[in-house]
């Protein structure tokens, strides 16, 4: 295996394009995991000081090769990603995972992907010698260049989640993610994402829009449920079934709903 460390995203990129079988390496851990594609040039982003946490004037930009861990112990990010990001598997992983590789990487289950949605982060990455900012969910579906930064400009979103585990060590089973606004006393701007359901992340298309635009109080649990059970098609494994999914699924609907509908705002 070839192993290269260089020192711009530029040098990266034409690396890159020289081999079918190449890949970016930033914390490693979605690279050695059972079912990753055989690399054979690994491109190590270590010296290309795309690490650390900024504070904009609105907002925070994280850079790609910053730890999950340093996210959850950070002041400067909202308190739902850092309180996900301290759930992320264990200590030992969340020191050596990022969150451009995770991003990047599109691992079938994640507590990062569905609260970095429903704060509708933005991802800056290079590509063909430049720089671009799209949306996350635009991003994940082109999966094009080299991730540089996750940008959150609203962080007074309000976004909530609830994961489930069979162990308390294991990988989650699903994790749901709602993030919105309240304008008027109404749902405004929704998102709806989860992780663990299908082989990707799944974000609502119906769901949000029931949401939008309802009152607090005028939210029916039922109806909801109804429009994301209809949405999502989940897939069961050797520790979940598909049926125990779809009940995991209603279950975190029925608390977040009943925790929204208590807000005082």
């Amino acid at each position: 295996m070839d192993y290269f460390v260089p020192k711009s995203l530029s040098e990266a990129e034409k690396l890159k394009k020289q081999s079918a079988r190449a890949f970016y390496l930033a914390g490693g851990t979605i690279l050695n995991w059972k079912g990753s594609p055989r690399a054979e040039r690994l491109i190590d982003l270590k010296a290309l000081k795309l690490e650390g946490i900024k504070k904009l004037k609105k907002g925070v930009e994280i850079g790609a090769m910053t730890t999950i861990q340093e996210i959850a112990e950070s002041g400067d990010v909202p308190a739902s990603l850092a309180g996900a990001s301290a759930l992320f598997t264990s200590r030992n992983v969340r020191n050596m995972a990022t969150v451009g590789g995770n991003i990047a990487g599109k691992f079938f289950i994640s507590n990062i992907l569905p609260i970095l949605v429903c704060y509708k982060a933005k991802v800056k990455y290079f590509s063909n010698g430049k720089k671009k900012t799209v949306s996350l969910d635009k991003w994940l579906s082109e999966n094009e260049g080299i991730i540089v930064s996750v940008i959150i400009e609203n962080p007074d979103r309000i976004v909530k989640f609830r994961e489930e585990k069979v162990a308390a060590s294991d990988f989650l089973s699903v994790f749901t993610s709602v993030g919105y606004l309240i304008a008027g006393g109404r749902i405004r701007d929704a998102e709806i994402s989860l992780s663990g359901i299908h082989r990707r992340l799944f974000i609502s298309k119906e769901a949000v829009k029931f949401l939008n635009g309802k009152k607090q109080r005028e939210i029916f649990v039922s109806a909801l449920n109804e429009i994301v059970q209809k949405e999502i098609k989940p897939i069961g494994d050797v520790k979940v079934s598909k049926e125990v999914k779809r009940r995991i699924v209603e279950e975190h609907i029925i608390n977040i709903l009943s925790e929204i509908k208590g807000e005082t705002r």
